[in-house]
């Protein structure tokens, strides 16, 4: 057999080793896997440059910036675990047809990367974004040569078959014995072809699991130090935390003593200020009583002095008139009139001298207004006007007020607490209408001030009866027991305005009775207006709802 006919059978031999069937394109690979490992490796290495950046001083964005860079590293290795970008590259080193592909561009075979940490100073995390960009440099070169491999094949697979189809016809003038041996040194040649890439896949795939162990052991320390890290973190954060609530706490302690003895010196300050008002008025008083006492003794003295001396000189006069057998110079008249002018001047005397006792003592002024109004009895002339179902009208009577208060001493500003009793009575009837009503209201009441404001008790007892129009007369008695809120927007001693809501559900069950009322007094003068609801439910089949107004005004007599 000539050599040139030996030859062409061993290159169609040794494709068919590499190919599925002589003269067949080797089997493309997905590019798609290759280029996604491109975007990952970008993707990464800007993610170090902006750790290296970030971590260019230490600080909270350092260390999130760090975080962020472990999260994705760890993301990206385990998406390019199973990866190789080697096996593209030995695709075009694998002689095809027995030809070598020229690559246009030097791709050479790449290393695994290592880096599986992002805890490292910034000119480390600089070298290692640095060969990621290198890697993925490499990678497009390989991206970009590939499908020129791919051509090339295509074009040796056509000049294969060329090949072919002449060693065919040369083939058939052979004898068979030429053709079995070329066959036999081709199917060594063959399983030379395929020992040689078995034992070549072999090393690969024990260097790809060296890999993936060495990746998986560094992920578990990475994973470790993290969970170490993460550990630590938490630890100081909770170490942080503690010093902030202790000091938080020591400050709040501070605060609360601080304000503490603010308060207590308010609260000395005021008492201060109280006890000094009520030294003030007791010493007023007491300086008052002193004089008033001194001029009673006085007066009581000079009067008994005056009287001494006129018995003395009537005793004198008697004497001398019996002595001297009415030879004295005065005659009982003239004697009757010296006693009427000395008479007359002590008056005056006294007189002047009480005017000057009363204008020292009434120049003694205490100042009472810190004190709240004791207790007034007033009477009042009342007017009103009442509106219940159908029926309306004016109503005219009369009502009284009685009040007591028991009140401490008050603060060194606004009104005294206490106690305070009150009782009013009301009575009213109609006049020129054509509904005879008439109305009695008698209403205790306790409350308790809190300063201006009063929380009490009231109860009431009350009787309305009319005359509707076209109906026969009804009678209501309602009793009612509830709470009253009052308001003092003053209160002394020679004036009060106070307000008072009045609810009173309790007893005859009536949800909707309401009062309002306010009192008004300045010197004897005395004014109520009141307000309130009316229902009668004494007839079920006509439930009547309805509303008075009124007031009254009269004298009073304080205490």
């Amino acid at each position: 057999m000539k050599p040139s006919a030996i030859a062409a059978v061993l290159v169609l031999f040794t494709s068919g080793a590499y190919a599925q069937a002589p003269c067949e394109t080797p089997r493309a690979r997905n590019t798609a896997a290759l280029s996604e490992a491109i975007a990952q490796d970008d993707a990464m290495a800007q993610t170090f440059e902006r750790t290296a950046a970030a971590c260019a001083s230490v600080g909270d964005a350092c260390e999130q910036a760090k975080v962020r860079c472990s999260e994705q590293l760890a993301a990206t290795l385990q998406r390019q675990v199973g990866f190789d970008d080697g096996a593209y590259l030995r695709d075009m080193l694998v002689p095809f047809q027995g030809q070598t592909y020229r690559m246009a561009a030097g791709v050479t075979q790449g290393t695994m990367l290592t880096d599986v940490s992002c805890n490292a100073e910034p000119s480390t995390l600089g070298l290692v974004a640095g060969r990621r960009k290198a890697q993925a440099e490499r990678r497009r070169a390989l991206l970009a040569e590939y499908p020129r491999w791919l051509k090339w094949t295509q074009d040796e697979a056509r000049r294969c078959q060329e090949l072919a189809a002449a060693a065919k016809a040369q083939d058939s003038a052979r004898s068979s014995d030429a053709t079995k041996a070329a066959a036999a040194t081709a199917a060594a040649a063959a399983a030379a072809a395929a020992a040689a890439k078995v034992a070549e896949d072999q090393r690969l795939a024990a260097a790809k699991d060296k890999l993936d162990a060495e990746t998986r052991a560094k992920l578990d320390a990475e994973a470790a130090a993290k969970a170490a890290e993460e550990r630590a973190a938490k630890q100081l954060e909770a170490e942080k935390q503690a010093r902030l609530d202790a000091e938080d706490r020591a400050r709040r302690e501070k605060e609360d003593a601080e304000e503490k003895a603010k308060r207590e010196q308010l609260t000395a300050e005021e008492r201060a200020a109280v006890e000094e008002r009520e030294q003030k008025k007791a010493e007023a008083r007491a300086r008052k009583a002193e004089l008033e006492e001194k001029e009673k003794q006085r007066r009581e003295q000079a009067k008994r002095d005056f009287e001494a001396k006129q018995r003395a000189a009537a005793d004198e006069h008697q004497r001398k008139l019996e002595q001297l057998k009415m030879s004295v110079g005065l005659t009982e008249d003239q004697r009757a009139a010296q006693l009427a002018e000395e008479q007359r001047q002590f008056d005056e005397a006294e007189r002047l001298r009480q005017e000057q006792a009363n204008k020292e003592i009434s120049g003694i002024e205490v100042d009472v207004s810190d004190e709240r109004q004791r207790g007034t009895l007033a009477g009042h002339g009342a007017a009103a006007y009442f509106g219940l179902g159908s029926g309306s009208g004016a109503m005219v009577g009369g009502q009284f007020i009685l009040r007591h208060g028991f009140f401490g001493t008050a603060p060194a500003s606004g009104l005294a607490w206490g106690l305070e009793l009150r009782g009013s009575a009301l009575i009213l009837t109609s006049v020129g209408s054509a509904t005879a009503a008439s109305l009695i209201s008698l209403a205790p009441e306790v409350r308790y001030w809190f300063g201006r404001l009063g929380l009490g008790v009231a109860f009431e007892w009350s009787r309305f009866g009319d005359t509707p129009v076209g109906l026969s007369p009804q009678t209501k008695i309602t009793q009612g027991i509830g709470p009253t809120l009052s308001l003092a927007a003053w209160d002394g001693p020679s004036s009060r305005l106070v307000l008072a809501v009045k609810w009173l559900p309790v007893v005859s069950n009536q949800l909707d009775r309401v009062l309002g009322e306010a009192e008004l007094g300045f010197g004897w003068l005395s004014i109520t207006v009141q307000a309130g609801l009316l229902r009668d439910d004494s007839n079920l089949s006509t439930v009547r709802s309805g509303w008075y107004v009124g007031a009254g005004v009269g004298p009073r007599i304080r205490w």
